[in-house]
């Protein structure tokens, strides 16, 4: 290091930086303070005297102090704000993925109707909520999950740092759930039992643990209990239409690429896409394809957009459960890398480069141009 002071003890602490962000600072090193070389002594000695040896200066013969390796641990209370002090139990009800109190993006959807899969970076979530008579519980809407007095949630994840713990907490009023240690593998195994004594109503489901590198993950979602279903004596036959399941095939900034289930008899499909922040419907498709390719998106918001398979009399024959497959758009589109092609004219040619290259008017491209072998044959000879 240089610019610094003479005679002014110093200390260091190293942090490391990559794509996914800064991680935790060192601990500091021991003090160190610069000081004035000393003028080196002019030394005479005979080619046939052998010096004589000389002891090293005192500093160096002092032990290597040996820094204590950077230990995380989960925290002992629920994460309560963000990176910016943003109470996250004002928004009781409201799904995030945090790490090192930093909002990041996730994929929440539904599987089979009952299970819930939270996927952030290398961590993986599901979830299933069952009931008194061990039934799973179907799922009402992508972002939230019911859990039923008596019964139980079975949460399996994987993904975090090997050998450490996941805490599971319950909010708005905090309460603890336990403490899962996490296998050589990064994977843990936690049965939550639904006590009668958890309030009626909307809560926040936390799961707390530490990624791969040293940091705090935390995952929130929206959980409501119910007291204990008790069937009566006769039920209403309701007419359940199939489900439509959805999976994303890609994401950026400003689109989705998504694909749902083929109904049978279905004519058409519609699409209808929400802003999950404001409420508000923001458009509405038709479709005759089940891969669809959604543009014109905003950076960084929260979607959920539902499908529903019409027949031929526009009568619904099937659709989407609870509000659908809810997604967030990225900050920004990765950068798309440069190709090359060859752009002819019969005796002349030019390579063209860029993300999306395109001839000049007159000219073909290698594919399409069926002669260009012969010619760039030709322009060799000349």
């Amino acid at each position: 290091f240089t610019g610094l002071t003479n005679g002014t003890a110093y200390t260091f602490t190293v942090i490391a930086t990559n794509i996914a962000g800064d991680s935790i600072a060192s601990l500091a090193s021991a003090p160190m303070t610069p000081a004035v070389p000393p003028t080196p002594a002019t030394v005479t000695t005979s080619l046939t005297q052998e010096p004589e040896p000389s002891e090293p200066p005192a500093d160096l013969q002092k032990p290597i102090e040996e820094l204590d390796p950077i230990v995380v641990v989960v925290p002992a209370e629920p994460i309560t704000q963000n990176e910016d002090g943003i109470s996250i139990l004002s928004t009781v009800g409201s799904a995030n993925t945090m790490v090192n109190g930093r909002v990041v993006g996730e994929f929440l959807q539904i599987i089979n109707t009952n299970q819930l899969v939270a996927q952030a970076g290398p961590i993986q979530i599901q979830i299933v909520s069952r009931n008194a008579s061990a039934k799973a519980i179907q799922i009402p809407s992508v972002t939230q999950l019911v859990l039923e007095h008596g019964g139980k949630a079975e949460i399996n994840g994987n993904g975090f740092k090997d050998q450490s713990s996941v805490k599971i907490w319950l909010f708005s009023t905090p309460t603890y759930l336990g403490e899962f240690p996490v296998d050589a593998s990064g994977a843990f195994n936690a049965a939550l039992l639904v006590i009668n004594t958890l309030p009626v109503g909307q809560h926040t489901l936390q799961i707390n643990g530490i990624t791969p590198d040293n940091r705090i993950f935390s995952q929130s979602l929206p959980v409501f209990v119910k007291a204990k279903t008790t069937p009566s004596a006769k039920q209403p036959i309701k007419r359940v239409l199939p489900s439509i399941n959805a999976v994303i095939l890609g994401l950026t900034a400003n689109s989705i690429t998504f694909s749902y289930t083929e109904i049978d008899k279905a004519s058409k499909y519609r699409i209808f896409i929400t802003n999950v922040d404001s409420g508000r419907l923001v458009r509405a498709v038709e479709a005759s394809r089940t891969r669809v390719v959604l543009a014109n998106l905003i950076k960084s918001t929260r979607y959920s957009l539902i499908v529903i398979a019409y027949d031929n009399a526009n009568k619904q024959i099937a659709r989407m459960p609870g509000t659908g497959l809810a997604f967030t758009t990225l900050e920004s589109n990765p950068q798309r890398p440069k190709i090359s092609i060859i752009c002819a004219l019969p005796g002349r040619s030019m390579r063209v480069t860029g993300v999306n290259p395109k001839c000049p008017t007159g000219y073909s491209s290698e594919e399409s141009f069926a002669p260009l072998g012969a010619i760039i044959s030709k322009i060799g000879r000349n």
